[in-house]
């Protein structure tokens, strides 16, 4: 046995004890090697003249001089250090997930700003082809619809049911026909209101802004409005008379 082995004995024989005890213990091994290395003997001779680290524990714990921790208390500060292990190494998690947070957030701020300004197009051209859909659709539904009560009411006055009465029929019909017309009239008006938006220029926001533009114009334009105004009554005016007037005549 050599030094190194001798020492890692003892310290597993003294697990138990306090850490200054232990260090004390330890210390006081160490000296006996460098003490008998001085005297010119070898490691394993130490070892033999020492005795075996049972035995030296042996010895400590029946004079009494060490004080050994219950287990459960071993235990308890064993799972205690874990448990402040895992607490560091949740707060560095969390750490980590915070400034992992913090970077999305801002890349998800800078992607909403570039966005932003571009959604009212993007949403305006969305609407305008889905109003377009809508009366294509509706013109397309209508057409079928008079051609299905024509074909139907084809089917049913000679083929299928010969002797259905003309009030039926004409029922039929009218009502296929009045459905057909309903969806032509409604994408009629859905084709207006798209030529509308088309025709109408944009708005410059809210009513509130519009309103202030237009105050503002309003201002913008007072003066000249007023100044062409008395320009325009200048011209308009009367000339007066530049040459003195004769003499009364008696």
């Amino acid at each position: 046995m050599n030094r190194t082995e001798f020492m890692d004995l003892l310290r597993y024989y003294f697990r138990r004890v306090s850490e200054a005890e232990l260090a004390e213990i330890l210390s006081d091994y160490e000296a006996h090697f460098e003490e008998g290395k001085k005297a010119g003997l070898s490691e394993e001779e130490i070892c033999r003249e020492l005795g075996s680290p049972k035995a030296v524990y042996e010895m400590y714990v029946h004079e009494g001089m060490i004080h050994e921790k219950d287990p459960c208390q071993c235990r308890g500060e064993a799972l205690s250090a874990h448990a402040e292990r895992l607490a560091g190494h949740a707060e560095k998690l969390a750490g980590q997930a915070g400034r992992a947070a913090a970077v999305t957030l801002d890349r998800a701020q800078r992607a909403w700003d570039e966005t932003a300004p571009r959604l009212p197009g993007t949403l305006g051209t969305a609407s305008d082809v889905l109003i377009r859909l809508l009366f294509w659709a509706c013109y397309a539904a209508g057409f079928l619809v008079f051609v299905l009560t024509l074909f139907a009411v084809y089917l049913l006055s000679g083929v299928l049911f010969p002797g259905l009465s003309a009030v039926t029929l004409v029922f039929l019909t009218g009502t296929g026909v009045f459905a057909a017309l309903a969806l032509v009239f409604t994408g009629m008006e859905l084709q207006k209101y798209y030529r509308s938006r088309k025709t109408t220029p944009p708005s410059s926001g809210t009513p509130e802004r519009a309103s202030a533009e237009a105050e503002t114009a309003d201002e913008e334009d007072g003066p000249q409005t007023y100044e062409a105004e008395l320009v325009s009554e200048e011209e308009t005016a009367p000339t007066a008379a530049l040459v003195p007037a004769p003499a009364g005549r008696k």
